[in-house]
Order: C-alpha cells, then structure tokens, then sequence
C-alpha cells in the first residue's frame, strides 16, 4: 500500500472536532505492517466528516510523499492525457470537497529535480483550475546546523543509509533562504504568500 501524505488544518473548535473524528476512524482501523502501525484515513472519511459540514477544515497537497506530487512525476516519466484528467478531476473534487478556497496546492523550496518539476506544474494546475497554491518548508528539523543530528536520529532507526541529498531543505528556511531554493517569478512567489497569509485570517481563536 502507499501512504500518501496530506495536512488538514482546523480553522476553528468545528474543524478541529472534524479532525478528531478522522483520526479516531483511523486508529481504529490501524494495523502493524512492515514494523510499523499503519494509521490511514481514508478518502471516505473526509467525504462523511467533512463533506457533512465543509468550511472547517484546510486540506493541503503535502510534500513529494503526496498523492498529487506522486501522480505528477507518474505523469512525468509517462505523458498521458488520460491521467492529467484523473490528477485535475482529483484536484477539482477535493476543492468541492473542503468548501471553495479551503484547499491548496502545495509547492516546497528544493533544488531536486523532482520537486523543481511538481513545483512547476502545481503552478500550472493552479491557473487553469483556480485553486490556489502555497509555499510551506517540509520541516524534518529545525534549522541546518541540525542536519548532521537529524541524520544520525534517521541512521539509528533503519541503519546506514543515505539521507543528505533527500532531506537538505527540510527544515525551517527565513524567507531569503526559501526564495534561493525556488525557481519561482516574483509573481508567483508574492502570491505563495497573499495565500498562506489568507490561511491565517481564516482561522480563528479558539478553547479546547
């Protein structure tokens, strides 16, 4: 099985009850698998939680780990029209989904080709679709400095293995570090961020 990756954010005590209800379905129903507990949440849950009562929680495409970026650099190696269909009918379903202006494309500052590409058609996607995109660092670790302990933590768990080049922009970047990472105009960067700053005027305050 593939364990896409994908965020939900609570915009307010509704979303973040929606949340809850999602997890709770998903650990009920985990597993063990190749050492690990498996705890999926599956489409269908967002559909019955979610899709009841849409406008309380953000969904966002996540990283390179995503099903969007994943079905992307399928589409990469293998240009078919068929599966850019499927990829925009997918994107245009979870917009419906989350409530017009509660989903996201997510595009990530990285100079592996592989994310260079995604980012690149995440734009694309975005114009022709009308669904907004943001920037977000996928953060393993706090700052660079922290790479070689991040490493060694990662080397602990499943032996020596090569991690440098996968996870050297994964962690916390200040705006020009992010910007020296990103093969993005001017434009476009501005507009990432109108869309993360819209993300924050959407949430509200509120007491758990």
């Amino acid at each position: 099985d593939r364990y896409y990756h994908f965020i939900l954010l609570a915009k307010d005590e509704i979303g973040h009850e929606q949340i809850r209800e999602i997890s709770t379905r998903a650990w009920i129903r985990s597993y063990m698998a190749r050492g690990m507990r498996r705890v999926p949440t599956y489409y269908q849950d967002l559909f019955d939680v979610i899709g009841a009562n849409p406008g309380h929680v953000i969904g966002s495409t996540a990283c390179l780990g995503g099903a969007l970026a994943t079905q992307l650099l399928k589409f990469r190696d293998n240009p078919n029209e068929l599966l850019l269909d499927k990829i925009e009918y997918w994107c245009q379903q979870l917009n419906e989904l989350f409530g017009e202006g509660n989903f996201f494309l997510e595009l990530q500052p990285s100079e592996n080709k592989e994310q260079t590409y995604v980012n690149r058609k995440i734009i694309g996607l975005s114009e022709r679709l009308n669904i907004p995109y943001i920037i977000t660092t996928d953060s393993h670790y706090l700052r660079k400095s922290d790479a070689r302990i991040h490493k060694a933590y990662l080397n602990a768990q499943d032996g020596d293995r090569e991690v440098d080049d996968f996870y050297a922009t994964t962690y916390m970047m200040d705006t020009a570090e992010l910007e020296s990472h990103m093969d993005l105009t001017r434009e476009e960067l501005d507009k990432a961020y109108a869309n993360i700053l819209t993300i924050k005027d959407m949430c509200e305050d509120y007491n758990l």
